[in-house]
């Protein structure tokens, strides 16, 4: 199955992957350079005056942690594959090394590891994904459906599909997919697990179609996951690694929940952190990839005309949202803005009940809806993260994001504050606070935003983030 709209997404895939490459090695070089520099500290140490002070020498390896290393990495994925990013620059672990090596007599390492971080980290060859060979139950089948990419974790499969592409087409990527398991550097499973938990039962669909887009992997989820995690441990790869080489689609926060002590090691993409805990996912080894939107986007055409001061006139809302409003954990904050904003003139909210019950009627509304609004509502879901900020980017409609605990995809390469607007969740929930705030906002200024949404969501030299569905 394709679909024109899903390119753009596609195109990213090749990005995460030498993404999720890097961080992997660097977690093997900060290893590496705390190997070495240690044995060169002590030796060096010992002829020193100041080895009375040993245990004061060590303290900027605890201070410095490796997120150090990491952090510069988590947010700079190059997510066009026709495009390479600009070369990076390792300043952030040279800062490490010299905050390591302190003293005069010990800076004779700097440039050695500076070399050694260079050489390891920032390869520019492509990364080399070996993708695993599935049963179809595992991958093509959960997409077979004309409307399975109707959904906010569809990226999974445009990630898997970029990789699996004709390799003539991709001549130019900063991924290459590679036939025999000696070549990788790692190795992809392509379970579509986001999709497999969305069919485990109907609450868990947003489509009204969902029977007919599962098909027969209608309440299998837990099957599945059970199945691949006896075929990964007899895996020769997997026995080598323990699975740090190894790349994992959980878009949905929830996917592959029953067996996720397992895939600890892994390399996750996901959309945020909060139902893992801290030695399973973080920024130091995982990369944050967006939803895919779930409302048609604005065509190209439109784009000037919806980005004019005369269209903005004709903005007749202030502030719209469309969806669940009552949501769990985090997503409460949705609930007391609800109250807030009721009876708000220029605020429209359409509220649905539950899941499974979204048509095509439904989207197309919404998406005519957004366009006549200056601003669109982005409050946390049951997580922090939220397709309602896709759906906004892709019709022009500024978002305004009430999460405290958001992460934003591709954070390093697109500045989204300059396009958004950020309300803590403590302030959003204040009456009359939010509308004052967007209502005080120059119409010079809200142009100023809406006019570099279309950068969010067209080519730019490092990445793609358009469409989904």
């Amino acid at each position: 199955m394709t679909d024109p709209e899903g390119s753009a997404v596609r195109e990213m895939g090749s990005g995460l992957f030498q993404q999720a490459w890097r961080l992997q090695k660097m977690n093997r070089v900060a290893l590496t350079i705390l190997i070495i520099c240690t044995a060169l500290f002590l030796a060096l140490s010992f002829d020193s005056p100041s080895f009375s002070n040993v245990e004061n020498a060590w303290k900027p390896w605890f201070s410095a942690g490796p997120e150090m290393l990491a952090a510069p990495l988590a947010h700079n994925c190059s997510c066009n594959s026709q495009e390479i990013t600009p070369q990076p620059t390792p300043s952030a672990e040279i800062k490490l090394v010299e905050r390591i090596v302190e003293k005069p007599v010990e800076r004779i390492v700097v440039k050695s590891v500076e070399r050694f971080v260079e050489k390891i980290v920032y390869e520019t060859k492509p990364v080399r994904v070996y993708v695993y060979d599935l049963p179809s139950k595992f991958t093509t089948d959960f997409y077979a459906h004309l409307h399975a990419t109707r959904t906010p974790h569809a990226a999974e499969w445009w990630i898997y599909l970029d990789i699996m592409g004709d390799p003539a087409e991709r001549d130019n990527s900063v991924s290459v997919r590679v036939d025999t398991t000696e070549e990788a550097d790692v190795f992809l499973v392509p379970f579509m697990a986001s999709q497999s938990f969305n069919c485990y039962r109907q609450e868990h669909f947003l489509r009204h179609d969902f029977r007919e887009i599962c098909g027969d992997l209608y309440g299998k989820d837990d099957e599945l996951q059970d199945e691949l995690l006896a075929w990964l441990e007899t895996q020769a790869t997997w026995q080598r690694s323990g699975g740090i080489d190894h790349v994992i689609l959980v878009v949905h926060p929830l996917a592959m929940n029953r067996i996720g002590y397992f895939l600890r090691p892994c390399v996750h993409l996901l959309t945020d952190f909060v139902f893992y805990t801290s030695d399973t996912a973080s920024l130091e080894k995982d990369v944050v990839v967006p939803y895919s939107h779930l409302v048609e986007r604005l065509p190209d055409d439109l784009v000037g005309p919806a980005t004019s001061e005369a269209n903005l006139a004709q903005a007749d809302i202030l502030l719209y949202f469309a969806g669940i409003l009552e949501r769990q954990g985090m997503g409460q904050v949705r609930n007391k803005l609800s109250e807030v904003l009721q009876g708000e003139e220029g605020v429209v909210i359409n509220s649905r009940e539950g899941q499974g019950a979204l048509d095509d009627d439904t989207v197309a509304a919404t998406a005519a809806e957004m366009r006549r609004s200056k601003f669109c509502l982005d409050p946390a879901g049951d997580t922090p993260s939220s397709a309602r900020l896709f759906d906004a980017i892709v019709n022009l409609c500024i978002p305004v994001i009430i999460s405290d605990d958001v992460e934003i995809p591709f954070e390093g390469q697109v500045n989204l504050r300059d396009a958004c607007v950020f309300v803590t969740e403590a302030d959003a929930v204040q009456p009359g606070v939010l509308v004052a705030r967007l209502r005080a906002m120059p119409d010079e200024d809200v142009l100023r935003m809406r006019r570099q949404l279309p950068e969010v969501r067209t080519p730019s030299p490092s990445f793609l983030l358009e469409s989904c569905s």
